[in-house]
């Protein structure tokens, strides 16, 4: 296989993302917890018994979707790996391969704030044979977008500007 540059998501990124997610799990479980201390400390009817258990369960069930999540987007950091070749770009997760897309298929390129987003003329064609989308859009560094646009940019000429 070629060698290319590979790349990494952006570090700064990845650490705003586990922070607010952090932030968003302790205050659905203080709030579930907090509910059902509520409920055997204080003397509530039946019905309002009941809601507090409901509304503390809803919080819980959210709180561990926030940890899943959380999990996922670490484990996509540590194993995802983008390899910018010659005339494409190849995204792997450990060793296997997830897509492969030739420059020649990209429309256009868009850049913000530490994200790149990538337009594509028809959607992309995954390993196992799936369509995916149509439009990639990865959080890097700023000078890994530099040298992506580079790369890219001496391929075919596109519009590589905002």
């Amino acid at each position: 296989m070629e060698t290319g540059y590979k790349v990494k998501q952006s570090k700064i990124i990845f650490i705003l993302g586990c922070v607010s997610g952090i932030i968003l799990f302790s205050f659905f479980f203080g709030f579930s917890i907090g509910m059902i201390v509520s409920v055997f400390v204080k003397d509530y009817t039946d019905e309002d018994k009941l809601g507090y258990v409901i509304s503390s369960s809803i919080c819980f069930c959210f709180s561990i979707v926030i940890i899943i999540i959380l999990i996922y987007v670490i484990y996509i950091y540590i194993n995802q790996v983008d390899v910018y070749m010659e005339n494409k770009l190849v995204r792997k997760i450990k060793d296997k391969i997830v897509f492969e897309l030739e420059y020649s298929q990209i429309k256009t390129i868009k850049e913000g704030y530490f994200t790149i987003l990538i337009f594509c003329e028809q959607p992309i064609r995954k390993a196992n044979g799936k369509k995916g989308p149509r439009t990639i859009i990865e959080q890097y560094s700023v000078k890994d977008k530099n040298r992506i646009k580079q790369i890219i940019g001496n391929s075919i000429t596109y519009n590589l500007n905002n």
